[in-house]
């Protein structure tokens, strides 16, 4: 079994952002040793990346815990526990094997779930059938309506049908997608509802509606996690369409492989480990079944005091910077969600049952923040490489809306004190940046942002 030595590197970190790239290993050891063990073996026998291994067992976790565990940071601040997640790499890395693997305990759940749903909707069925007096079929169909889709999970879906999930599966749902670019290019592609506004909102819980003609469906607490890869070459396509500058990709924790080698097909099989792997998540299943829906959980106080000096150290590092702020300040929102996920992920049956976070997890949470931090950052450097702009120009660049007008850039431009009549001509037609694919012009005087 591997150390927990990988976790002290972490502890001796001063500044994160001076680390770029010096420690690309999740610290597994943060697992309880049943899961760690596992993971290490379905490593070792499939060729699994632990990276990858990590945040999808994360994710899975959030996912089974779900609307059972909300956190009360402090008076008008509480979140779901929810993650969204997203793995780097080549399809040589297996990535969505991997993910598959982890939401196993899942893909279970919702099989049973499927298959209890088919017996009751034939039952309802037959019970409607045997009423012929339409005032009493009437009756039954509002006191009885149709049984709903029960789901943990779910792939491409519209607003609409999104809503009917989540009203008829109040734990919360898991949207999966191997390839996670496949689900966001897919928004808006029914109708213009604004989908990416609709899934930010979602990130935060916040109560969501569909009104029809004949149809008002309201979602106090919406549940979702997500899960997706994506390949280093398509990075540049995930964060286009301005979705950095409204701060939709600042909610996804990535991760890169631990290594980019190919791994060697080894001939040892590992069903041990993968069963080990499915039992112990369903004890969480089981565990938050045993919790009411939408019960807080609190803080206790020496849990608090260290989220609250991670906070500041964050906040300290980010020096100013809108982009390290919003990247800092959705890590700090993750603190809390991963602390209750350690609580469970751990079995802790005597916090959970007093519906508190302990400081052992909050660590546990702090130190896996500084893992994705390090991610982050080589994902945000890499999709800014294929920027070709520097210094105040890419500063510039980044400060403007998705939509912007001329006037929009000029007074950046100004307040930069730098020429105007040189930020105008890289908009005009033939200018430098609709050359390079930066822009486009989608009115007269008013532009897009394309990366």
């Amino acid at each position: 079994m591997e150390s927990l030595n990988n976790i002290h590197d972490f502890e001796n970190i001063s500044n994160p952002l001076q680390t770029i790239g010096k420690i690309n290993k999740f610290p597994i050891g943060l697992f309880p040793s049943p899961i760690e063990n596992a993971l290490i073996t379905i490593n070792h026998s499939l060729g699994f990346d632990k990276n990858y291994l990590a945040l999808g067992a994360l994710t899975t976790t959030s996912a089974l815990i779900g609307n059972h565990g909300h956190i009360k940071v402090k008076d008008g601040w509480v979140t779901p526990c929810n993650i969204w997640g997203i793995v780097i790499g080549s399809s040589s890395l297996k990535k969505s094997p991997t993910l598959k693997m982890c939401t196993s305990p899942l893909s279970r759940l919702n099989q049973k779930a499927h298959e209890e749903y088919e017996k009751d909707l034939e039952k309802w069925k037959l019970d409607l059938a045997d009423i012929e007096d339409k005032q009493e079929r009437e009756r039954f169909l509002i006191e009885h309506p149709e049984p709903g889709v029960k789901q943990f999970i779910i792939k491409d879906i519209n607003q609409e049908a999104l809503v009917k999930r989540f009203k008829d599966n109040p734990r919360g749902l898991l949207l999966f997608n191997s390839e996670i670019l496949g689900w966001i290019n897919s928004m808006d592609r029914y109708s213009k509802a604004g989908d990416q506004q609709y899934y930010l909102s979602l990130f935060d819980g916040d109560t969501i509606n569909v009104d029809r003609a004949k149809t008002h469906i309201c979602v106090q607490h919406p549940f979702l996690s997500v899960l997706g890869g994506v390949q280093p070459s398509k990075l540049h396509d995930l964060f286009g369409e301005g979705r950095k500058d409204d701060g939709f990709m600042y909610r996804f924790l990535f991760t890169f492989p631990e290594s980019n080698d190919f791994t060697k097909l080894n001939k040892n099989n590992c069903p041990e480990a993968l069963e080990v792997y499915k039992e112990y998540l369903s004890q969480i299943d089981h565990i938050s079944r045993t919790i009411d829906l939408f019960t807080p959980f609190s803080l206790n106080p020496n849990a608090f005091e260290l989220m609250a000096q991670k906070h500041d150290e964050l906040l300290r590092q980010a020096k100013g910077s809108e982009h390290l702020n919003s990247l800092h300040g959705k890590l700090i929102g993750y603190l809390p969600k991963l602390a209750l996920n350690y609580e469970f992920l751990h079995l802790n049956h005597h916090n959970i049952q007093k519906r508190e976070i302990s400081l052992e997890a909050m660590n546990r949470a702090v130190l896996t923040i500084d893992f994705f931090l390090l991610q982050a950052n080589r994902a945000y450097a890499e999709v800014n490489s294929k920027i070709n702009l520097q210094g105040e120009e890419l500063e510039i660049y980044h400060a403007l809306p998705i939509e912007f007008r001329t006037q929009n850039l000029l007074e950046l431009v100004q307040a930069h004190h730098l020429p105007s009549r040189n930020y105008e001509r890289k908009i005009g037609k033939g200018g430098s940046w609709i050359k390079e694919g930066l822009v486009k012009a989608i009115s007269r005087g008013i532009y897009k942002k394309l990366k």
